[in-house]
């Protein structure tokens, strides 16, 4: 049975690679990640790292530099959804 594997950037989906013939080979699924089509991979690893080499830093989406809100920030907001439904 052949693998297959879904290549995602930053969230957002690259190609797929498939195991044909002993090697991974990449099929890519939108810009700029046409350049890797057809490029054959040991490992699928070695796909999603020369994608990502692709990817420009600011392409990824806003909310992946979003820091995460620390326990402390959240719960003055839980509280008050309480009390409004209550």
């Amino acid at each position: 049975m052949d693998d297959s594997y879904i290549v995602e950037v930053w969230g957002q989906p690259a190609g797929i690679v498939l195991k044909e013939h002993g090697v991974y080979r990449f099929h890519a699924m939108a810009q700029p990640f046409f350049a890797l089509e057809g490029t054959e991979y040991e490992v699928p690893g070695k796909a999603r790292l020369a994608a990502a080499s692709l990817s420009k830093r600011r392409q990824r989406p806003a909310d992946a530099t979003a820091r995460p809100a620390s326990v402390a920030e959240r719960a003055p907001k839980r509280a008050a959804r309480r009390s409004a439904s209550s």
